[in-house]
């Protein structure tokens, strides 16, 4: 087990999950785990307002339960039910993570429940040659970015106009989702841009997005300005950094690449 103490204190005995049958007491080992978001984005109201990292438990028998479980599987809730579970802190709702907080934790708990090797297949941009690849999980690092909140201000190119915006969570994600799909079904077309955006604008110079002008604008943006807030929001965002160097081994090229993600991840061929 990690030795937590130095960073967190000495934890709470009600903290510390264990487990005791009979004359068998078995204590759960338990890790720190960065934040992306460095606790910044979060409500003064949240659990983890202000908080770098998180304890979570390492992965048990339970774990393996909520992973192999087919009612959460179809439904697509099985990731969160487990950060849920790897969670000391049950004040903390799965729903209110960033998602890269919550791959942190994911990232966390897979290298310490099947080790930090992991394989997976990586086609080549040159060549298109199909590499079977074993990634180094303890490689990948949280990004690097600088925010003080989860508003932020960019200059549009384009416009010259100010647009504040904010960060979604992983609830708000899902909501997003389900919105581009409901409009999707009901033969509008294809909105995700102009549905992500007006998401995540809080206000264009000043007026706020609940005003129509700024709706209004948003279906209108240059798409020089729609872009360049899309960039800059997939830079800026607190997440895990998945790219890494990965060597054709047909053409022998380079290249940064993201890491895959398959169903081996957590459901590795042991």
């Amino acid at each position: 087990m990690r030795q937590n103490d130095e960073r967190i204190g000495n934890p709470q005995p009600s903290h510390v999950p264990q487990t005791s049958v009979g004359g068998l007491s078995y204590v759960i080992p338990t890790e720190i785990v960065d934040l992306p978001s460095k606790g910044l984005l979060y409500p003064e109201d949240h659990p983890l307002y202000g908080k770098e990292f998180v304890e979570i438990k390492q992965m048990t028998a339970r774990e393996e339960d909520i992973l192999t479980s087919a009612t959460l599987i179809e439904k697509g809730l099985v990731l969160d039910h487990l950060v849920q579970s790897l969670l000391l802190d049950k004040s903390i709702n799965v729903k209110t993570l960033f998602a890269g907080d919550k791959n942190a934790i994911l990232l966390n708990a897979r290298i310490h429940a099947y080790g930090n090797e992991y394989e997976a297949a990586s086609l080549c941009s040159k060549c298109g040659s199909s590499n079977e690849i074993t990634f180094d999980l303890l490689e990948i690092k949280n990004k690097q970015v600088n925010y003080e909140s989860r508003l932020t201000q960019l200059d549009l190119p384009k416009t010259k106009f100010k647009a504040e915006v904010r960060f979604l969570n992983s609830h708000e994600e899902e909501v997003l989702a389900k919105e581009i799909e409901k409009i999707k079904n009901l033969g509008l077309g294809d909105s995700r841009i102009t549905t992500f955006l007006k998401f995540i604008i809080s206000s264009i110079n000043g007026i706020d997005s609940a005003e129509g002008d700024v709706n209004h604008f948003i279906e209108n943006m240059p798409s020089q300005d729609a872009n360049y807030i899309r960039d800059c929001y997939a830079e800026m965002k607190p997440d895990i950094d998945f790219s890494l160097d990965i060597e054709c081994k047909s053409c022998f090229v380079t290249e940064r690449r993201e890491m895959p993600m398959t169903a081996q991840f957590f459901w590795p061929k042991l």
